[in-house]
């Protein structure tokens, strides 16, 4: 998915970076405040199939992460010292 723009979608309390190729969606970072986020099945008519690298590093608000089925692949240190990260 290289040369493809960062696009973002807000979030209650923040905002959700991510990533649209042809046929899926690849979150590439967080910012912002959220306790519980539910990432979307979708996002621009695609399916989310992918967690980025260090997607969520360092998230420290985050207590609890819901994510689709559809998630093929997260990638290293996708949740690396979310600290308070408590369920996923």
């Amino acid at each position: 998915m290289d040369g493809i723009r960062i696009q973002e979608l807000d979030t209650e309390h923040g905002r959700l970076q991510f990533k649209v190729s042809d046929n899926n969606v690849m979150l590439t970072g967080y910012r912002g405040k959220d306790i519980t986020l539910t990432v979307p099945e979708q996002i621009a008519g695609k399916k989310v199939t992918v967690i980025g690298k260090k997607a969520f590093l360092g998230v420290k608000s985050l207590q609890e992460l819901v994510l689709p089925g559809g998630i093929a692949s997260i990638e290293d240190w996708a949740f690396a010292a979310c600290r308070n990260l408590e369920k996923l």
